[in-house]
């Protein structure tokens, strides 16, 4: 019999932690996270595929660490998936699917340093341009959701043109 196709790799990412760090990658496949050193996998999370849309390529993309012990993935689907990372071991667990995006995540950035309490440290992108401004914790909260055409009004005029 032939082989299966090896997942394509979308994107590779360390997640630092205040007590951990992580390899994170991202397939067609999945989301697989290792230890530090690439040592052992610690977590495999099997991504869905919905049978409503079977010609629809699925894929995981968009990796940030977030808050003192989460894992943030974006999915094709436009989820994002919030894994809670134990300071050791493989406890790792779903804990929170983010379902605001109706197009591909094709980023996620996080801010890890000393927050105010209620500050935002997430901001998440899709295909379409949405932007998604979090809250971190215990349930993650929707602070902002930027519409495409108000992030990207400007971008059409030239950095040396707008005098900037």
């Amino acid at each position: 019999a032939p082989a299966a196709p090896a997942a394509l790799l979308t994107q590779a990412a360390w997640c630092v932690l205040p007590s951990r760090i992580l390899l994170v990658l991202t397939s067609q496949k999945g989301v697989q996270m290792y230890e530090a050193d690439g040592s052992i996998m610690v977590y495999w999370h099997a991504l869905d595929v919905p049978e409503s849309s079977p010609g629809q390529a699925v894929f995981a993309r968009g990796i940030a660490a977030t808050g003192q012990h989460f894992v943030c993935v974006g999915t094709s689907l436009g989820s994002v998936l919030v894994f809670d990372i134990p300071s050791k071991g493989t406890n790792v667990t779903l804990s929170e699917v983010l379902e605001q995006h109706h197009a591909a995540i094709t980023d996620i950035a996080s801010e890890l340093c000393e927050q105010p309490e209620g500050s935002i440290d997430l901001v998440t992108a899709d295909d379409s341009g949405v932007l998604c401004a979090w809250r971190s914790g215990e349930e993650f909260q929707l602070v902002s959701k930027i519409p495409s055409s108000d992030c990207c009004r400007g971008a059409r005029t030239p950095l040396w043109r707008s005098g900037g």
